[in-house]
């Protein structure tokens, strides 16, 4: 069971690291999430892994609103939060909004209210998609965007996937918890380690060589690992997709040679 939390804090605060980047009139909107009450005001604080029981909180913006002839800027967003297996967590209409003169110098704007969500046990883990659809009133047009939140069962696994493969005993780890709980992000842990083996340091090559012997191995053995490595083929470009191409063909050519014995 989950609890949706509507926090309403100082929402119309414009965050200077935010939209001193944003330049134009065109509509735009944007979601943004932290793991504390205001952390939409520093761009350090942006995250998005959290684990089961910790609050997320999230505001949504836009930027190149039109205002009236009194200044004042109308709009509202509608939210959707999708869960990993594709189905819709909750939708809200007119959820947060901006009615109010806004100062002709001011780029943007972050709704009120604000969103705060705590997963519980027994809520899918994986990847979560927001989606914010801005409707601007004055401007008579509209304007969608998504973000994504990674949801993990602890701290220590959010540790344990989220942090760089540094040596043998963290792939040993991220192995053993893939096998525990089945969590495909492990696996993805892995793949990025592949990267390590074009490094000039001998010792972080070697990590890089232990990923690759790992996945080759396990890929052959299970299925779900080979699905996870052909995923990962199609979204990675340069060195990484090169491992990544010839570790899969080495795994296909054993599964002909397993098959033709």
């Amino acid at each position: 069971m989950k609890k949706i939390l509507i926090g309403i804090f100082s929402a119309l605060l414009i965050t200077t690291f935010f939209f001193n980047s944003v330049s134009g009139n065109q509509l735009k909107s944007h979601i943004l999430v932290s793991d504390q009450p205001d952390g939409y005001k520093f761009s350090k604080n942006q995250v998005h892994e959290f684990a089961i029981e910790e609050p997320i909180y999230i505001a949504f913006a836009a930027t190149g609103l039109v205002r009236d002839n009194k200044g004042v800027v109308k709009a509202y967003t509608d939210v959707e939060v999708i869960t990993p297996n594709n189905e819709v967590l909750f939708s809200l209409k007119k959820h947060a909004g901006i009615n109010q003169d806004i100062p002709t110098d001011q780029k943007g704007v972050i709704f009120s209210p604000s969103l705060d969500i705590t997963f519980e046990q027994g809520d899918s883990l994986g990847m979560y998609t927001i989606f914010s659809k801005v409707t601007d009133i004055n401007g008579a047009s509209s304007t969608s965007s998504k973000t994504t939140i990674l949801l993990f069962e602890s701290q220590d696994a959010k540790k344990l996937i989220m942090s760089p493969v540094k040596d043998a005993k963290h792939l040993d780890l991220l192995w053993a918890h893939y096998f525990k709980t089945k969590n495909p992000w492990a696996v993805k842990s892995i793949i990025k380690a592949i990267r390590l083996r074009d490094s000039k340091n001998i010792e972080t090559a070697v990590i890089g060589s232990a990923a690759i012997w790992s996945l080759e191995s396990n890929a052959f053995q299970h299925p779900e690992v080979y699905s996870l490595c052909q995923e990962a083929l199609k979204q990675t470009k340069g060195s990484l997709h090169k491992h990544l191409d010839q570790l899969i063909k080495k795994v296909d050519d054993k599964k002909r040679k397993d098959q033709s014995v």
